[in-house]
C-alpha cells in the first residue's frame, strides 16, 4: 500500500500547505484515485471501449476548472457491474497493493461500483478508523451512438488513451441533466455543478448535439431545451448553487462570487442561441475557383436578430457541362430552393455555428435540415449561421 499512500500523503501535504479545507482535500484525494481508475479502464482489453463523459471527463480531457468527485462512463455493449467490481478490486490489490480496499455494488437500477479506501484516519482527515474515502465508478448502458473522440492523457506516472464523447454531445447531456436530474442536498434541489458546466459550454460557443436532445424522453429541440432551462434559471436562488459548488474549487471565495453573477452570465450567453424566422430577401454572390476548376455560389438571408444564414454551393465545370446548365441559371434555381427551405425550416433547431455538409446524390434539388443535396453531383458543402 506504500505507493498509493505516498501519493495520497503528497496530496494532503500540498493541500494543507495551500490552506485548503479538509473537505476540499478529500475531493483532491478522489481526483488522484480517479487516475488509477482511468489507468485500469483504458489499459484493459475488456473495458477500454467504455466511453468517458461527465464532469471528470471535462476536467481531464478539456480542462474544466472545477474539481469532480466520480468517474462516469457509457457503453453500447454488455456490462456486468459485479465483474467490474471484482476486476477493480483485483487491480488495486495486485498492481497497486492496496490490501484493505473493499467494493460495494448497489442494488438493481444503479449501475455503479463504489471503491472504499480506509485511509482517512491514516491521512489525518478522520478520527474514525472505519471511515472510508469513497470513489464512485458508474457505467450506464446505452443503445445510442454519438460522436466519440480519443484523448491521450499522461498525468503523473499514468498514461492512457481515453475514449470520450465530443463536446456537442457532452453539452447536450449536461442540458438534460439541468432539465431532468433529481438531486437534493440539505433541502436544495438544484445541482450547482450542472449550471456551472452549462455556462462553461456556452462560453465556448459549443453547439449542442441535437440528436442527443431529441433522443431524450421529451424529445427536446435545441431551442426547446434552452427555453426550459431559461425558465429554471429565472427561479433558481443563486445561493442554492453553493450547496454543491462550494467545495469544488480551491479558491473558497470564487464560488460565492460566481453564483452572484450566475444569472447575468447565463442570459448574456443565452441570447446567442436564440433564433428567429429568416426573411426571403436573399443576397447572392459567386466566384470561380481556378485551382479546383469549380464555380461557387453563396446565397444568404437574414433574420430579425441580425443574424445571417448562408448556403454555399460548389459546382464543378464538368458538372455544368454534363448537365448543359448555364451558370446564370444556377442562381435563380438555388435561390428558389433556399426560399422553399426557409418556409418549412424548424427554427428551433438552428443555432449559431458552421456545418460541413456531405454530398448526397439525388435526382432533385432538395433541402433537409442542414443537409442540402442538389441534382446529381451538385453539392452544398457549407451552411453557416452567424453569431
Amino acid at each position: 500500500m506504500a505507493t498509493l499512500i505516498n501519493d495520497l500523503e503528497e496530496v494532503v501535504h500540498e493541500g494543507q500547505r495551500l490552506g485548503l479545507t479538509p473537505e476540499i482535500i478529500r475531493i483532491k484525494l478522489k481526483e488522484k484515485l480517479q487516475l488509477y481508475v482511468l489507468d485500469f479502464i483504458y489499459n484493459s482489453p475488456t473495458y477500454h471501449p467504455l466511453i468517458f463523459y461527465g464532469g471528470t471527463c471535462l476536467r481531464i480531457c478539456f480542462g474544466l476548472d472545477r474539481m469532480s468527485e466520480g468517474v462516469d462512463f457509457e457503453t453500447t455493449g454488455s456490462f456486468d457491474k459485479h465483474r467490474l467490481a471484482r476486476d477493480l478490486e483485483a487491480y488495486f490489490k495486485k498492481k497497486v497493493q492496496v490490501g484493505s480496499l473493499t467494493t460495494h455494488v448497489p442494488g438493481r437500477g444503479v449501475n455503479r461500483v463504489e471503491l472504499r479506501f480506509p485511509v482517512l484516519r491514516q491521512l489525518g482527515l478522520s478520527t474514525h478508523e472505519s471511515e472510508n474515502l469513497i470513489v464512485k465508478v458508474e457505467v450506464n448502458p446505452t443503445s445510442h451512438h454519438y460522436p466519440v473522440g480519443l484523448k491521450t492523457v499522461a498525468m503523473d506516472r499514468f498514461s492512457c488513451v481515453i475514449r470520450h464523447y465530443d463536446l456537442p454531445t457532452l453539452m447536450a447531456g449536461k442540458m438534460l441533466a439541468c432539465l431532468e436530474r433529481v438531486w437534493e442536498k440539505k433541502g436544495v434541489k438544484v445541482k450547482g455543478r450542472d449550471y456551472y458546466d452549462l455556462i462553461w459550454y456556452m462560453q465556448k460557443e459549443i453547439v449542442p448535439n441535437a440528436e442527443r436532445l431529441a433522443d431524450a424522453a421529451k424529445k427536446y429541440t435545441i431551442q426547446d431545451a434552452f427555453e426550459e432551462i431559461h425558465k429554471k434559471v429565472e427561479q433558481i436562488k443563486p445561493i442554492d448553487l453553493l450547496a454543491d459548488l462550494g467545495v469544488l474549487f480551491e479558491n473558497r471565495d470564487f464560488p460565492r462570487r460566481w453564483v452572484g453573477t450566475f444569472r447575468e452570465q447565463f442570459m448574456s450567453r443565452y441570447e446567442q442561441y436564440e433564433t428567429g424566422p429568416f426573411d426571403e430577401e436573399l443576397e447572392e454572390s459567386s466566384w470561380n475557383d481556378f485551382d479546383s476548376d469549380s464555380f461557387g455560389l453563396r446565397i444568404r438571408c437574414r433574420n430579425n436578430k441580425g443574424r445571417s444564414l448562408s448556403f454555399r454551393f460548389t459546382f464543378s465545370e464538368e458538372w455544368i457541362e454534363d448537365h448543359k446548365v448555364k451558370t446564370e441559371v444556377l442562381g435563380p434555381l438555388c435561390r428558389s430552393k433556399v426560399k422553399e427551405y426557409l418556409r418549412k425550416v424548424d427554427y428551433k433547431n438552428i443555432v449559431p455555428g458552421e456545418w460541413a455538409v456531405k454530398p448526397i446524390k439525388t435526382s432533385s434539388l432538395t433541402f433537409e435540415a442542414f443537409k442540402a443535396s442538389p441534382l446529381d453531383r451538385l453539392l452544398v458543402n457549407r451552411v453557416t449561421l452567424t453569431k
